[in-house]
């Protein structure tokens, strides 16, 4: 029998066999999908594992082995990540038939040169679990990357050198960044081929790409920040000025909740849960999940000046996630950009206000203002374990490990970001031609 339970973002369709053991037979983005599924398969029981039939006839011709489970591989539809491993590929757990069964095993197709990237992947996914957001990740490099150029090549026949030269060449094309990330993933599936020994070695293994130093990350001065600020309306304007002053990250922003913000203690803080503390998205869904890292589940001690913006904040709050679209939804991380954080800081050309039209610091990203941040405290001395600490990094060196923040490193610290907040209002004061924006507020 055949159930539905939930599985990370989504939902499976678990089985329990009769020898006690249960295996996933699918996941599935709807639990109506998941539901339909495990329908199918209690409605079906005869159909679930088919029995090859092998014809007595002198006049019937047999594929060989191996060609016969290409060609059932070929047409099978590649599965999810985590999905079950086909039946094709999974030792039998029944009885042999009276009529021995075709071997069908990537050893087989492996032995015979016929088991190809593109089939290898096909079982490699099958086995193989991770994140969503990761999940998404690996099929596009593979659908857009990988398999146009090694998905019908026998993997026993993917040279090291075709591998380095297709490598160099996606460098080429693209951030290095992103080129590593494919051929990571590359490196990745072959190694699995063999460790399970369909081939010899790694054809990626120790492979490095050509670095090219691409530009410097554009930052902000406290001032900039203020002033793309008074750009914006004031739910973003806030989000932009909590972001520039605690270092957080766009999902641990965009997931904050009111009741991680504790303002009515001696030290401010916003707390970024270790479990729902960063918001994901992926085809158009979204939701809470862990933050980036094991290290990001971390308390943020608040300058006061971000402790008085965000009480007057609370004291409108219409719903219980801080930073919201107009209808209280969950920021989207494409929309905020175009339609809020590009104009703002890139300029509008076409504003009618010419003071809107001007940039403030052209070409910086959101994640702009965690760089900003982390410059701003080397610049004012602060410890960097504490620098670590605040922006959920893993510390450095097995000392920092003995080390601990005290009272005096957090009062240093909020009273250097307090001193550049109150000179940057200072002196948005007195700048030419703009109209009483976010200081005056």
């Amino acid at each position: 029998m055949a159930w539905v339970e939930p599985k990370g973002a989504g939902f499976r369709v678990r089985h329990r066999h009769p020898d006690g053991t249960v295996e996933t037979l699918g996941r599935y983005e709807s639990k109506i999908e998941a539901r339909r599924h495990a329908k199918n398969f209690n409605a079906s029981p005869t159909d679930r594992n088919p029995e090859p039939r092998v014809e007595n006839s002198a006049s019937t011709t047999h594929p060989a082995p191996a060609a016969a489970a290409v060609a059932s591989l070929a047409a099978a539809p590649r599965p999810e990540f985590g999905a079950v491993v086909p039946e094709a590929i999974r030792p039998a757990r029944r009885a042999a038939p009276e009529h021995p069964r075709p071997v069908t095993s990537p050893a087989t197709l492996s032995a015979a040169g016929l088991l190809t990237l593109d089939q290898w992947v096909r079982i490699w996914m099958g086995a193989h679990r991770v994140a969503p957001t990761t999940a998404a990740r690996y099929e596009s490099h593979l659908r857009l990357h990988i398999l146009p150029r090694f998905g019908e090549t026998p993997i026993a026949h993917i040279a090291r050198i075709e591998v380095k030269a297709w490598a160099n060449n996606l460098t080429d094309r693209m951030a290095t960044s992103s080129a590593h990330s494919i051929l990571t993933l590359l490196s990745t599936v072959m190694a699995e081929a063999a460790e399970n020994q369909y081939i010899s070695i790694n054809p990626c293994h120790g492979l490095r790409l050509s670095h090219r130093k691409g530009p410097d990350k554009t930052i902000a001065t406290p001032l900039q920040v203020l002033e793309i600020a008074d750009r914006l309306d004031p739910i973003s304007a806030a989000m932009v000025i909590t972001a520039a002053y605690t270092g957080m990250r766009w999902g641990e922003l965009a997931a904050l909740g009111w009741h991680n913000v504790l303002l009515d203690q001696d030290t401010p803080k916003i707390i970024v849960h270790a479990n729902e503390g960063n918001l994901r998205e992926l085809a158009g869904r979204v939701w809470l999940d862990q933050p980036k890292t094991e290290n990001s589940g971390r308390s943020i001690p608040l300058p006061p000046f971000l402790a008085k913006l965000l009480t007057a904040k609370l004291t409108v709050a219409r719903y219980d996630t801080v930073f919201t679209g107009a209808r209280g939804a969950y920021l989207r991380r494409s929309n905020f950009r175009q339609r809020t954080w590009d104009p703002a800081v890139n300029g509008a050309p076409g504003h009618e206000n010419s003071d809107r039209r001007k940039p403030i610091a052209s070409g910086m990203t959101f994640h702009g203002l965690r760089h900003s941040h982390k410059t701003w405290m080397k610049e004012d001395g602060v410890d960097g374990f504490v620098q670590d600490k605040r922006l959920g990094h893993a510390t450095p060196s097995i000392g920092d490990r003995y080390s601990h923040i005290t009272p005096a490193m957090t009062a240093h610290l909020l009273g250097r970001l307090e001193a550049r907040y109150q000179q940057s209002v200072s002196d948005f004061a007195v700048l030419p031609r703009n109209p009483p924006g976010l200081a005056a507020r």
